[in-house]
C-alpha cells in the first residue's frame, strides 16, 4: 500500500503493484496528472503549470503592441 504523504517520483517509470497503481489513480493529489501502467511498472506525468499562463501573458502583450501601432498610424 502506498500512502501519498510521501513525495512520489513523477516523470520516470517505477516498478509498483497493480492494486497500488490503482489506489494513487484515485488519490485526489493527482486529479490532473497522467497515469500509464506496463508490465508492472508505472508511470505518473505531471501536468506543467506554466503553459497557460505563459499563453495568456503573449495573448495581453500582442494586443498592447496593436494598440500602441493602431494609435502610431492614426496620427499620422
Amino acid at each position: 500500500m502506498i500512502t501519498t504523504q510521501t513525495k512520489l517520483i513523477t516523470d520516470t517509470w517505477i516498478t509498483i503493484a497493480w492494486e497500488d497503481y490503482l489506489q494513487l489513480c484515485d488519490d485526489s493529489n493527482y486529479e490532473k496528472a497522467k497515469f500509464y501502467y506496463y508490465n508492472e511498472q508505472g508511470r505518473i506525468e505531471m501536468t506543467p503549470l506554466g503553459n497557460d499562463h505563459s499563453r495568456d501573458h503573449s495573448i495581453i502583450t500582442m494586443l498592447f503592441i496593436f494598440t500602441l501601432h493602431l494609435k502610431d498610424f492614426i496620427k499620422r
